[in-house]
């Protein structure tokens, strides 16, 4: 049986017996004796209208031309109590609000009442937070529309970068610093949130608060704006440690956002405080490449990919059996670099480090 609304279809096998038909009861229970008759049919399957909410048992027998019934019927149990809507319409005007959702590389201009990019960006993105009134099984369609200005007077002379800049490589493009022509709008149904079985889990939510893990030490941790929500503000006076349980097989990722030039920094520390074993994610500034090495191995993963003043950064780190990966993509440049070196895990972690200095 399937159920849509009011409308209950009906599908069941046939039987090899001549001009035979099929009887088909609802009650309260299953037992056949008791219940009332709903509709007779010479095929098997049937739609049949109930609008009726409640829990029924419907119970089918076969019949032949001899009023001879089956020996037992065949029963199913179906719930017809309330169901949510369907269709769910929301509105979103962002105008109303002041553009008050998550910003990348953008801010709210309230002279023009609109969003405009942050000083030496070239792109952004624009985040409306919401939650479904309900849970419901979503499909990712949206409609919308876009309002913008654009701006085709800025000439080589006004832009901020010389002409054999990185910029200037990938925005430089026939004098025109650009307009609104690619923006657009993607649709994101839901965004990842952790799961029950996750070694470590620190959700983006304006709070320090992790899941799998406790938080052993916080000094000097202020919140600010990430790519969705607050995330904890990293500086070089900050220490914020977690213990945790993560095996020597693993892969983790995050984002960080620098709002200046990168400098030589730790990213992450994972420590096992009864080995000594260290594990480190950071950034060298002499190469201009973000890595991944240990204190057990001489044996680094270095990934060099340009960076701008501002920018957006994901990093994905995965340890297997026998090879050690490094992913990076960068938001400004939209670059992105991955290198894998056959380096065996160097043990199990019972601390999380998010410290910009041992």
């Amino acid at each position: 049986m399937e159920k849509n609304d009011a409308n209950l279809y009906f599908y069941w096998d046939s039987i090899p017996v001549y001009n035979v038909t099929y009887v088909v009861k609802i009650g309260i229970t299953n037992r056949w004796e008791e219940g009332v008759e709903i509709f007779r049919s010479k095929t098997n399957k049937h739609r049949y209208i109930r609008p009726n909410q409640s829990k029924s048992y419907f119970m089918i027998k076969a019949v032949d031309n001899h009023n001879n019934y089956s020996a037992e019927s065949a029963w199913f149990l179906l719930d017809a109590t309330l169901e949510i809507k369907k269709n769910i319409i929301l509105n979103f005007d962002q105008e109303q609000v002041g553009y008050s959702g998550g910003k990348l590389n953008m801010y709210y201009n309230v002279a023009r009442h609109g969003l405009n990019l942050e000083p030496q960006t070239f792109k952004g993105e624009y985040f409306i937070h919401n939650v479904l009134p309900q849970k419901i099984k979503a499909r990712n369609w949206l409609d919308d529309k876009i309002s913008g200005l654009s701006d085709n007077n800025l000439r080589v002379m006004d832009l901020t970068f010389t002409l054999d800049s990185k910029e200037a490589e990938r925005f430089l493009l026939n004098g025109l610093a650009g307009d609104i022509t690619n923006v657009t709008l993607k649709k994101q149904i839901a965004r990842y949130t952790g799961k029950n079985n996750d070694y470590f889990n620190a959700i983006v939510d304006g709070t320090t608060a992790v899941k799998n893990g406790t938080k052993k030490e916080e000094h000097r941790v202020s919140m600010a704006f990430t790519r969705f929500d607050k995330g904890a503000l990293i500086t070089d006076v900050t220490r914020l440690v977690y213990a945790c349980n993560i095996p020597s097989t693993f892969s983790m990722s995050f984002w960080i956002k620098n709002t200046s030039r990168l400098t030589d920094c730790f990213l992450v520390i994972l420590y096992n405080s009864k080995t000594n074993k260290k594990l480190y994610i950071g950034y060298d500034s002499h190469d201009k490449a973000f890595y991944a090495r240990d204190n057990m191995q001489p044996k680094d993963v270095f990934v060099p990919i340009d960076t701008s003043d501002r920018d957006w950064v994901f990093i994905g780190l995965s340890q297997s059996a026998s090879a050690r990966m490094l992913y990076i993509n960068e938001y400004n440049y939209g670059l992105k670099n991955i290198v894998t070196e056959q380096i065996s895990p160097c043990g199990t972690f019972d601390t999380i480090y998010l410290n910009p200095k041992e």
